[in-house]
């Protein structure tokens, strides 16, 4: 069970887009019945209809790190590509609050009524955070990543096995 406010929210995503041209949905706010939403178009970060930035954000066949915040108390939306500020505003029309009676998120796919705006690629991760990370936070996350707890090795886990089948046989024979 997911608990996320619909209106402060993280949204980082890590992806590869094979062909650029158009508009290309990312993010799918509306439970895919509006047009709204966080798009490419061509190369260059787009909420529609609100901003198009214009710059050369995205690039076919390179990865990209790209980060949306909301503050449901400010309105205010930020968009980042690979740690930078690329875009803000304060969406005073609710387009980037999370609606629909499901509160249902899709990504990488389009909306119903136009549909066909969604584009070849792959998609290495989507991370979702309760709570809008400023740009400081950004820019750490695309640095260093998310924290995470490493996995222990192979060797470690064979080890922990071996030792444990061990102290098993012990028990057994010290009981017999």
């Amino acid at each position: 069970d997911l608990s996320l406010d619909t209106g402060t929210y993280t949204f980082e995503l890590g992806f590869t887009f094979f062909t650029l041209g158009g508009y290309q949905k990312l993010i799918d706010f509306a439970n895919r019945a509006s047009d709204s939403g966080f798009y490419t178009r061509g190369n260059s970060l787009n909420f529609y209809p609100v901003v198009n930035t214009g710059l050369v954000d995205v690039r076919a066949n390179e990865a990209v790190h790209v980060v949306l915040t909301r503050d449901g108390s400010t309105g205010v939306m930020a968009a980042f590509v690979n740690g930078q500020l690329s875009f803000t505003f304060t969406d005073n029309g609710l387009l980037g609050a999370i609606s629909g009676a499901s509160r249902e998120i899709y990504f990488f796919i389009d909306d119903f009524p136009t549909g066909g705006e969604a584009g070849p690629g792959a998609v290495d991760f989507i991370r979702i955070y309760n709570q809008s990370l400023d740009a400081a936070q950004v820019g750490e996350l695309f640095a260093n990543g998310p924290v995470v707890v490493p996995e222990p090795s192979t060797a470690v886990l064979l080890a922990i096995g071996i030792g444990a089948w061990w102290l098993g046989r012990v028990r057994r024979c010290t009981r017999e």
